[in-house]
């Protein structure tokens, strides 16, 4: 996507530091923050809101999903979320005590004395089954994975993501990866993810092996694949323990994993204290920690490291916003759009931000909105937050025009649909709107944030049907 902007070289291969993630991590401390207070609900709709902004998600966010729907009183919504982070990360204790809570919710007593009383089974480490291997890197437990895989490949040597693992595994230094990787490539769903691991090792061959294995890990960040990216990472610290941006990805990886990287970022922040990287990392851990003067501090020490770099602003301004100080927010981020002024990303960014806040709206902000609609015509964000801010500041019938246009020009914009919906139901068409929420239902993902509104929506019209949330 455009504007993924960066904060050193390392960064800009493959992080990712787009604009987004300011907002990815503001839903993330709202969410924090209500749960903390107790409305379990906002807190919810918080974390569900994350899920329209990244392709995958956390494990980490799934479990608290779990817990907050536990806690809301929904067991059956948080036994969903609860097998999908098992299924992506395995089984802990914690998750375990989890499920023996959702079992004693629904009712189902004697499996949660079960589950008291032993282990959730897991399949043996000699199994081949695609999902043994898929829990074995899950688990990092990477010398039998690595058996898995070879016994896989001796089966189907051809099949493209025992292929993929496979070349990540042997990674830098081992002339056989580039070749399972490209095999791979080969299979559409594996092509994108293998060529940048591809691409990553291919980079610079004559480089050290820390930094080979570095880069590697750094692309695997970017497609988000954190557990074989905390592999390589570790490889890289293996060859070279005081590698700074290989440290600084690592903590990323681990805050990201639902562990404490703080330690490793800290550490690159010493080795490294020159190098903006690690205070952009050191950020965003205290972003989802919840402690928003830290995480702007990390944030603007980071940007007077590079304040030509407009990610870093954006980040600054996301601080703000979060803690309600929509007049610095919009200075940063102004600032931000000021560094890249002809990528769309900073002014669907800023637009989201006028839009989602209704901050000055009448002086100077929809004007803002509708300016950056005009100058992209085609940016189905642009244009969902150009209808969105019309109907915050009460015009609902340019909302419907505007909205209009944008569902026209992006039908498969789930955000545009259901602000469609939204502002026909307002309209006094509940037929026309329930419509909208159910392409919303029917289109988006299981827990997109969009997705569960609308089923809301439609289970207050009276329209809900067995299979939504």
């Amino acid at each position: 996507m455009p504007g993924r902007l960066a904060v050193t070289a390392l960064v800009v291969v493959a992080t990712g530091l787009s604009p987004l993630s300011a907002q990815f991590e503001r839903w993330q401390a709202r969410a924090c923050r209500a749960a903390t207070a107790g409305e379990f609900e906002t807190a919810r709709s918080a974390l569900g809101a994350l899920f329209a902004l990244a392709d995958q998600t956390a494990p980490a966010l799934y479990d608290r999903l779990a817990a907050l729907t536990l806690a809301a009183g929904e067991p059956f919504d948080a036994e969903v979320y609860l097998l999908s982070a098992a299924h992506a990360a395995g089984w802990s204790s914690q998750r375990r005590e989890m499920l023996r809570r959702i079992e004693l919710a629904l009712g189902r007593g004697e499996r949660a004395q079960a589950l008291a009383d032993s282990d959730v089974p897991r399949e043996s480490a000699g199994s081949t089954g695609r999902f043994s291997v898929e829990q074995l890197i899950a688990q990092r437990d990477w010398s039998d994975a690595a058996a898995a895989v070879q016994r896989g490949l001796q089966q189907a040597p051809d099949d493209p993501e025992l292929n993929f693992w496979q070349g990540v595994l042997l990674g830098a230094g081992d002339s056989r990866a580039p070749d399972h990787l490209r095999r791979a490539a080969e299979s559409e769903q594996y092509r994108a993810r293998a060529q940048t691991a591809l691409d990553a090792l291919q980079r610079d061959a004559s480089a050290r092996l820390a930094d080979q294995w570095t880069a590697l890990g750094v692309a695997l960040v970017g497609v988000e694949e954190w557990a074989l990216a905390w592999y390589a990472l570790d490889q890289a610290l293996a060859a070279d323990p005081l590698h700074p941006a290989a440290l600084a990805y690592r903590g990323y990886v681990k805050d990201q994993q639902g562990q404490d990287g703080l330690a490793d970022i800290q550490a690159a922040q010493t080795i490294a204290p020159r190098d903006p990287t690690a205070y952009y990392f050191a950020g965003l851990h205290w972003r989802l920690a919840g402690d928003q003067d830290a995480a702007r501090q990390a944030f603007m020490d980071g940007y007077w490291l590079a304040p030509q770099n407009p990610a870093l602003a954006a980040e600054v301004a996301g601080s703000f916003e979060m803690q309600g100080d929509y007049a610095q927010a919009e200075s940063w981020y102004r600032l931000a759009l000021d560094l890249a002024p002809a990528d769309a990303s900073w002014y669907a960014l800023v637009a989201r931000f006028y839009a989602e806040t209704g901050f000055r709206l009448d002086d100077g902000g929809l004007a803002f909105v509708q300016e950056a609609a005009e100058r992209f015509p085609g940016d189905p964000d642009i244009a969902a937050s150009y209808g969105w801010a019309l109907y915050q500041a009460g015009d609902t019938d340019d909302a419907y025009a505007a909205i209009s246009k944008a569902v026209s020009r992006a039908p498969e914009s789930v955000r545009a649909r259901y602000y469609f919906g939204v502002i026909l139901e307002s309209r006094g068409d509940p037929a026309a709107a329930a419509d909208s929420y159910w392409y919303v239902v029917d289109t988006a993902a299981r827990d997109d944030f969009y997705r569960v509104r609308a089923a809301r929506a439609l289970q207050r019209l009276g329209m809900q049907q067995a299979g939504a949330p």
